[in-house]
């Protein structure tokens, strides 16, 4: 946490203790789940069970306890022992638990009492702090923690609705689950705000555990560095407020495949250097400009989106879906700069290119941002 606030000084930030300690629930013998006696092999299993206060005051407590260590200088804890920590932190957002439709099975209704639960727990010391709820692992399960927790009324009296949170699925099968959770945001709860998060894709040979033999390839990772640039081009259009990608450090035994890093390095990766180029060209206030595409098959192989930024730079982002050139017209431009992510730079600084005209090539599996002028607001390819 300390590193994480020191190397992020000038940003809000969004906090998540992820699932309840394991002795607030208790467990039927019949659901024991028994942990490897050997405590160096990969497990993803873990007990899930009842919380045993049915109040939820004991998990309300816990979580006052733990924000007030961050936020406070130190909590009291059950016996009324005083623990000093020092820190004195702003956490602007607090995600409620995560993925809670697998790790404990919660239905929707009891997400939305202990999410209330804890909301009113963690006001009490950090009155400021907006919160961000649900966060399923896969959205497309079921609509219906989207109907129940959008609804105002089946929460408590001004219990707030900040954010509600989204995790990545197929690429195009997401995409319509995010336009359908949108028409429910907006039916139920039009001030709550969207954030999608966990956005990445797997090498299915180096998902959790990397197969002996096999290191996932650097191609790959500019591969999926492009699918993001894709799902965030996509969900701007819609008015995503946040868009996040899955996950800063990977490494065999968890999702390397995934990670935003090189795992031996430490350096970044295609997929950190596409996430770098995208906050250094896009942010709050751009204007997202209708973009139309010319050409026999070009969306299959290409996706571009157009912005004017906040101070009036004139942008289009540029994805390839394949590993091959392709020749891309910009009607209207001028020349410009290109910012380029691809096979040749990896994880290295992009390179960066001048463009003369309206033609551009763009290599296999780039994701490139070309700051240009172009005549006509609406800009076809």
């Amino acid at each position: 946490m300390a590193d994480f606030y020191a190397s992020t000084p000038d940003v809000s930030h969004m906090i998540d203790f992820s699932t309840t300690p394991g002795w607030m629930w208790l467990i039927p013998s019949w659901q024991q789940y028994d942990y490897p006696r050997d405590i160096t092999v990969t497990d993803f299993g873990y007990n899930k069970g009842n919380e045993h206060d049915s109040s939820l005051k004991e998990v309300a407590d816990y979580y006052e306890r733990l924000v007030s260590w961050y936020v406070k200088g130190g909590f009291v804890d059950e016996c009324g022992v005083y623990h000093h920590s020092g820190h004195n932190y702003t956490i602007e957002y607090w995600e409620v638990l995560n993925e809670i439709e697998s790790e404990h099975d919660m239905s929707p209704e009891y997400y939305n009492k202990i999410y209330d639960a804890i909301v009113e727990a963690i006001h009490k010391v950090s009155p400021d702090t907006k919160f961000v709820g649900l966060a399923l692992g896969d959205n497309s399960k079921d609509m219906k923690y989207f109907e129940s927790f959008l609804n105002p009324a089946n929460h408590k009296p001004d219990t707030p609705i900040d954010f509600a949170a989204q995790s990545f699925a197929q690429t195009d099968e997401f995409i319509v689950d995010v336009e359908r959770i949108e028409e429910i945001r907006k039916r139920l709860s039009p001030s709550t705000r969207s954030t999608l998060h966990e956005i990445g894709t797997f090498d299915p040979q180096g998902t959790n555990v990397v197969n002996p033999g096999y290191e996932v390839p650097a191609e790959y990772f500019v591969w999926s560095g492009g699918v993001f640039a894709y799902v965030f081009a996509k969900v701007v259009t819609m008015g995503i407020d946040v868009v996040g990608e899955s996950q800063l450090m990977g490494y065999p035994g968890q999702f390397p495949s995934v990670s935003l890093v090189d795992y031996w390095s430490g350096e970044l990766n295609a997929r950190g250097r596409v996430l770098h180029l995208l906050q250094q060209s896009f942010g709050p206030g751009d204007v997202v400009v209708e973009t139309t595409f010319d050409g026999q098959n070009l969306g299959a192989s290409i996706h571009a989106q157009a912005f004017i930024t906040k101070s009036g730079e004139r942008k289009i982002l540029l994805i390839n879906k394949l590993n091959r050139t392709t020749e891309v017209t910009i009607n209207g431009s001028e020349g410009g700069k290109a910012e380029v992510v691809d096979l040749s730079t990896g994880g290295k600084m992009w390179k960066t290119l001048e463009v003369g005209g309206p033609n551009f090539n763009l290599t296999g599996w780039a994701t490139v941002v070309l700051t240009e002028q172009w005549r006509e607001r609406r800009s076809e390819l």
